[in-house]
C-alpha cells in the first residue's frame, strides 16, 4: 500500500488514492504492532487493578450489574451494541475511503495518526494498570446473561493467564485478542470515528449514531468498567488535538480577519 500510495502520488498525480492507501496500510500496520505490543507489556505481571476499578465506578453511583440487567432485558439492544462493537475495521476502511476521496485527506491523515497515538497509550497504561475486567471479575457465567452474547466477555482471559504464568507463549496473530481493560481503546476508537466524519455529509449520521452505540455497547460487549469507557474518551480527545498539532504545526489563531491555521486564513464562524 505505501509503495501503491507514492506511486499515485508522484507519478500519477492522483493525491486522493494515495492518501486512501498510505492511510489504510498505517492503520493495517499499527493493528498488528499494537497487538504484538500489547501481548508484550501484559508480560510485566503487575497486579491487577479491578478491584479499585470497580470501586471508582461505584463511587461515581454506575451501577454495572443494573446496567448488564437493562441490556439483557432488551435482546435487540444487545445485538445492536454487538453489532456496533465489531464495526470498526469496515468504519475504518469507510471514513478512510470517504475523506480521501472527498479531498479531506489531512484530516484523515489526522484522525489515522490519532488512533494510533491513542493506542500507544492505551497500551502502554494497561501494562501498569492490568485488569481483566467485569465478567471475570464478578464471576459471571452465561446464566447471568441469558439474552446476551457479548463479543469479548472471556474471550481474553486465556491469554492473560498464560502471559503472566512466565511460560512460553507462542502468539498467534491470526487469534489475537483485546486484553486492554483500562483505558477501553474501543471507547477510544469510538470518540475518533465521531470526531472524523464530522465535516462529511456522506457519512456523518450513520457514523454518529453508531460510535455512540459503540461506545454504550463498551461496557457490555468489551466487559469493560465505566472509569475505563472514561478514560478512553479523554485519551481519544487529547491525541486527537496531538495528532492535529504534530500535522498542522501551530494551533489556529483568531484574528481580526479570519481563523489563521497553517498559514491559511479561513473563515471564523
Amino acid at each position: 500500500m505505501t509503495v501503491g500510495a507514492r506511486y499515485y502520488a508522484g507519478w500519477r498525480n492522483e493525491p486522493r488514492l494515495s492518501n486512501a492507501l498510505d492511510c489504510t496500510g498505517q492503520m493495517v500496520v499499527f493493528l498488528v504492532f499494537g497487538a504484538l505490543l500489547s501481548y508484550q507489556v501484559a508480560t510485566l505481571g503487575f497486579p491487577f487493578q479491578d478491584r479499585a476499578f470497580h470501586a471508582a465506578d461505584l463511587s461515581l453511583g454506575l451501577d454495572w450489574l443494573a446496567y448488564l440487567k437493562a441490556v439483557d432485558e432488551r435482546p435487540w439492544l444487545g445485538a445492536l451494541f454487538t453489532f456496533a462493537y465489531a464495526s470498526f475495521m469496515p468504519q475504518a476502511i469507510v471514513l478512510i475511503t470517504v475523506l480521501s476521496f472527498s479531498g479531506e485527506g489531512t484530516r484523515i491523515r489526522v484522525v489515522v495518526l490519532a488512533m494510533m497515538i491513542a493506542g500507544l497509550f492505551t497500551i502502554l497504561i494497561s501494562g501498569f494498570l492490568p485488569a481483566m475486567a467485569m465478567f471475570v471479575h464478578l464471576g459471571l457465567s452465561p446464566a447471568d446473561y441469558p439474552n446476551l452474547n457479548p463479543a469479548a466477555s472471556f474471550v481474553h482471559v486465556a491469554d492473560m493467564a498464560g502471559l503472566r504464568s512466565g511460560a512460553p507463549f507462542r502468539l498467534d496473530l491470526m487469534r489475537a485478542e483485546g486484553i486492554i481493560t483500562f483505558p477501553s481503546y474501543h471507547a477510544a476508537l469510538g470518540m475518533l470515528l465521531l470526531i472524523g466524519p464530522a465535516t462529511s455529509r456522506w457519512v456523518r449520521w450513520p457514523f454518529w449514531f453508531l460510535n455512540l452505540t459503540m461506545i454504550a455497547a463498551t461496557p457490555i460487549d468489551g466487559g469493560h468498567y465505566f472509569i475505563d469507557v472514561a478514560a478512553g474518551l479523554g485519551i481519544a480527545v487529547a491525541s486527537y488535538f496531538l495528532a492535529r498539532r504534530l500535522i498542522l504545526g501551530a494551533p489556529p489563531v483568531l484574528h481580526s480577519h479570519g481563523l489563521v491555521a497553517g498559514g491559511e486564513i479561513q473563515a471564523a464562524s
